[in-house]
């Protein structure tokens, strides 16, 4: 049966042979992976159709008991190529195809979180800061998947945080904690969290460009500790992007 989906390239890599494994994701299927035949020689049919981020028509044809659809065709419909032009630009960008292919099921509907990606590719090329477009979409997608709390009283004793006040999460990312209440193994939330918080509940991605704080650093580490913490898993690629804050 073949099928057409409307989507971005995220990533490929080697499979094996002269094909690739190409991650799409797609507005009806979410992330979807798929066999590219033959793309591995030095002329395929694809030529430079597969390269992440651009916004893409594929054709598939899919058989029922094979694992993963082979990729007929693919069409560019908005080039992205410009966005991997600055290093630090491409490896956050990478982080975060990288953060929906791992902590997202793939071949589910995941309609918020594809209007997010579109939107923070779109701010990106209108010039706003990727550092800053980094932490908006991790806030928001920590939100999208339910793993984020409100960042609103102590867990313990039940006192109301105020803006840029010091307050920790616990270990397991569980309890929200006052500075009476923290133990030695919470972790410090950056004091201007939470109006960064409450700033991208109603902010777009191209806003970003008013978000100034002396903490950027250290809330962009505080929330990659976060996704850690409640998705269980740590990237490789984060690694990158810790010694960018270094």
């Amino acid at each position: 049966m073949r099928i057409t989906e409307r989507g971005y390239t995220l990533y490929y890599y080697d499979g094996g042979g002269i094909d690739k494994i190409v991650y799409f994701f797609t507005e009806n299927r979410g992330v979807l992976p798929a066999i590219a035949k033959g793309a591995k020689k030095s002329k395929n049919r694809f030529g430079g159709n597969l390269e992440p981020l651009n916004e893409v028509e594929i054709i598939l044809y899919e058989k029922e008991n094979r694992e993963m659809p082979i990729i007929e065709k693919v069409n560019i419909i908005n080039e992205n190529f410009s966005l991997f032009e600055d290093f630090d630009s491409f490896n956050y960008l990478m982080t975060i195809a990288d953060i929906i292919i791992k902590f997202t099921p793939h071949n589910i509907k995941q309609e918020k979180l594809y209007r997010l990606f579109s939107a923070v590719l779109s701010a990106l090329k209108k010039g706003v800061n990727i550092e800053k477009l980094f932490s908006y979409f991790i806030i928001w997608f920590l939100r999208i998947e339910g793993m984020l709390p409100e960042f609103s009283r102590c867990y313990n004793c039940g006192k109301e945080f105020k803006n840029f006040e010091d307050f920790y999460v616990s270990e397991d990312g569980s309890s929200l904690l006052c500075s009476d209440c923290k133990s030695s193994k919470s972790i410090y939330i950056p004091s201007s969290f939470k109006i960064f918080y409450q700033l991208t509940k109603s902010m777009a991605p191209v806003e970003c460009s008013s978000i100034e704080f002396k903490e950027s650093e250290k809330i962009r580490k505080f929330l990659i500790k976060l996704l850690k913490i409640y998705g269980e898993k740590n990237l490789k690629s984060f690694k990158y992007l810790e010694k960018l804050s270094d």
